[in-house]
């Protein structure tokens, strides 16, 4: 490792230095901004309780002022006749004592709104509200917004109350007492007064010549109808005032209480002058003495740890160099690191243990597992693989996979494709030959990300016994479907049976000569029953009746067969009588269609060997009766194969009683079985039977339903050319016939 020159290279401890400095302005900034704001917003805070208790008073004097000039009205109402006259309207109003210093002008209005008389006189403002109706109802008696009088120039507003005779008397309220309210409210003279009505237009304003004007600043978002702010910031005659807004009820006028934005900023700045001398002595000192505890509690430590990285790196593992200081940082530092190398020595060791555990995870999988790099050569493979391909993990390392399993010829050039793409691969159920048996095979490639030695791991599984399994599962409901569509056929079949029967019964009963009914009706048509009978029997008649019958009770014989055969087996046991038992299962064999036509069943000669002395057995009879037709069917196809011979193909039953077992023999003179054969005549996908014949699953389910449900045994002798026997040995005391058995699913 080549040295780094750190000549040029600022130190840690001047670096933080440097940084904390600046962290300490920026922060003695932050807390300048935040006391300034602070301030402020307690100096607006101020400003605005203040402004709510100087509007409140306001409102008070505003609504006492209208109510005073409303009750002068009220007054001078009742004091007029039907028909005033000016004279009188000024008498009047001259004798109250607060007409003359709360209006500027008085009118008498009759019902259709036509002025009758005023006081003083003056001209007629055109825009005066005159129209609006008598009697409304309003909580205000104020009429329309602020104008000015015509002669005097004065702005009023004018206020009303009804009179007897349906007229309205009017006064044109001054609005000089509202600012003189104002005027010693105000406690400084940076804040103003501002009264308007809803719609913005000025009642009273520091500039007297705005109501004059009859300026509006209805503008404004506080006169908004809906959701108008209460507070907030203006700009009026050029200069920026902080605002908050009273509403005066009932009359829904505004009073905006105003401050002088500037004037609040410069309270602020009074206070924040002093703040800045403390922070910065405060400041001063705390950064100082921060620094120096920087260098010697971090700075000088941090150059000890550095002296003992530098020792490690060149490879000394020792303990770190002793240490002498007032704190123990250093020496907890040197500590940790040394704890820090030891550890990563134990993890190495135990990265190298995981991975041991690893291969064996890896190998005790029963798949077979092959790591491929990018050209399909092997990397690594499992214990299974091995044992597939018959050399070991090294041994296999480099060499192509197509190489080691020769069946991914076919898609070799597809898995290769996968590789280099970084794509899943899947080859279900791939067929290939070994040892003259069908194999298949599931392969799946899955792509291998961040990894040098490996691009994909191919995983190769012997699912032969599953296929078989999945192709008996689809024999199994064909067979299914074939026993529910016998069974319906055999009851289709059984209502013209019947019919059949009893009509060739009815016809023998009506040629009977025993029954006086048919003499008495044959007399009376003319004809002897004698010489009936006599011509039936000589055109043999009553044979032919007799050989429907006897027919068509061996059709309803057949029928009942097939019927109590085909219903589905709920592995129920019970009583049975074995020779009943064979007897039904011979009769099934006999009219299975292709034991008849292929194998020609009839020409087996059926030989009954049954110990009459046998006792009753405890089974289930449909499930004995599938092993017993399943080795008739086998007796029959072995008979067919056996070359012609003068002895005629022969199938013995046997029963006997061998002490608490009742035996079963089925024994046949086919050509028999090889020794090789017989051992493995009851494995599962066992058959000597040419491909689609046979499923070699039918001894494997017999051999199942004796051992398994019925506690007993099940055995094969046979030697080539000297036929087979198959032996079953079912007990008598059969505890488990007495509980459920394991069902089984049988084609």
């Amino acid at each position: 490792m080549m040295p780094v020159n750190t000549s040029a290279t600022p130190t840690l401890t001047g670096f933080l230095q440097r940084r904390l400095t600046l962290w300490l302005m920026l922060l003695a900034l932050f807390s300048l901004a935040s006391t300034s704001a602070f301030l402020y917003l307690v100096q607006k805070r101020n400003f605005e309780e203040r402004s709510v208790r100087t509007t409140t008073l306001l409102t008070r004097q505003i609504n006492a002022h209208i109510a005073l000039a409303q009750e002068s009205l009220r007054e001078m109402a009742l004091r007029l006749p039907r028909t005033p006259s000016e004279d009188l309207l000024r008498t009047l109003t001259a004798t109250d004592a607060h007409a003359l210093e709360l209006f500027a002008r008085v009118i008498v209005l009759d019902a259709s709104g036509t002025i009758v008389a005023r006081t003083p006189r003056g001209p007629v403002q055109v825009d005066f509200p005159l129209h609006q109706p008598r009697g409304e109802e309003s909580a205000s008696p104020i009429i329309g917004k602020p104008i000015p009088l015509g002669d005097t120039g004065e702005v009023v507003v004018w206020i009303g109350t009804d009179l007897w005779t349906k007229g309205r008397l009017l006064g044109a309220l001054r609005l000089d007492a509202f600012s003189r309210s104002i005027q010693e409210l105000l406690p400084e003279e940076s804040e103003a007064l501002i009264i308007t009505d809803r719609f913005g237009n000025l009642i009273a304003h520091p500039d007297p010549t705005e109501i004059q004007r009859q300026g509006n600043i209805g503008d404004l978002p506080f006169f908004r109808r809906h959701d108008p702010p209460t507070q907030g910031t203006l700009n009026l005659g050029g200069t920026s005032w902080v605002a908050t807004v009273a509403t005066v009820e009932p009359h829904d006028w505004k009073i905006l209480s105003l401050k002088r934005r500037s004037a609040l900023l410069s309270e602020v700045a009074g206070g924040i002058g002093l703040l800045v001398v403390l922070l910065t002595a405060l400041y001063v000192v705390f950064a100082f003495r921060l620094i120096r505890d920087l260098r010697l509690r971090v700075g000088d430590p941090l150059k000890a740890l550095a002296a003992s990285l530098r020792r490690v790196a060149a490879g000394e593992y020792g303990p770190p160099l002793p240490h002498r200081h007032d704190f123990t940082e250093l020496d907890t530092m040197n500590d940790t690191f040394m704890l820090m190398s030891d550890r990563v020595r134990q993890r190495e060791t135990d990265l190298k243990r995981e991975r041991a555990f690893v291969g064996t995870v890896i190998d005790a999988i029963p798949s077979a597992l092959f790591a491929l790099d990018r050209e399909g050569r092997v990397s690594l493979m499992n214990a299974a693989a091995g044992e597939r391909v018959g050399i070991g993990s090294e041994e296999g390392r480099g060499r192509a996979v197509a190489e080691l399993l020769p069946f991914l010829s076919p898609v070799t050039d597809e898995m290769l494709d996968a590789i280099q793409n970084g794509t899943t691969f899947r080859h279900d159920r791939l067929a290939h030959q070994h040892e003259g048996r069908t194999i298949f095979e599931d392969v799946a490639l899955f792509p291998i990300a961040d990894s040098e030695t490996a691009h994909a791991l191919l995983r190769v599984d012997d699912v032969t016994a599953r296929v078989h399994m999945e192709e008996l599962m689809v024999q199994t409901e064909k067979m299914m479907s074939v026993g529910g569509l016998a069974a319906g056929m055999a009851h289709e079949i059984n209502n013209p049976l019947g019919a059949i029967l009893l009509g060739a019964q009815n016809i023998q009963r009506r040629l009977d000569p025993a029954l006086p009914a048919n003499t008495d009706t044959a007399n009376r048509v003319g004809c002897p029953l004698e010489a009936i009978n006599a011509y039936l029997a000589e055109r043999r008649i009553p044979a032919f009746l007799e050989g429907i019958r006897e027919a068509g009770a061996r059709a309803a014989n057949i029928v009942a067969n097939m019927l109590e055969f085909s219903r589905r087996s709920e592995t129920r046991h019970s009583t049975v009588d074995l020779r009943d038992a064979l007897d039904r299962t011979v009769d099934l064999a006999a009219n299975d269609y292709d034991l008849k036509k292929k194998y020609d069943f009839r020409h087996i000669m059926i030989v009954r060997d049954y110990d009459a002395d046998l006792p009753p057995l405890v089974c289930s009879v449909t499930e004995i009766e599938q092993v017993i037709l399943n080795l008739l069917r086998n007796a029959a196809q072995a008979l067919a194969e056996k070359p012609p011979s003068e002895e005629r193909p022969r199938v013995t039953l046997r029963t006997r009683r061998e002490g608490d077992m009742a035996r079963i023999d089925v024994e046949d003179n086919g050509p028999g079985m090889t020794p090789d054969i017989r051992k493995r005549v009851f494995e599962p996908f066992f058959t000597t039977k040419d491909v689609g014949v046979g499923t070699g699953l039918g001894l494997s389910v017999s051999y199942f339903i004796v051992t398994r449900n019925h506690k007993g045994t099940f055995d094969v002798t046979s030697d080539p050319g000297h036929g087979t026997c198959f032996t079953l040995r079912l007990p008598y005391r059969n505890t488990g016939a007495l509980m459920q058995p394991e069902a089984v699913d049988t084609p």
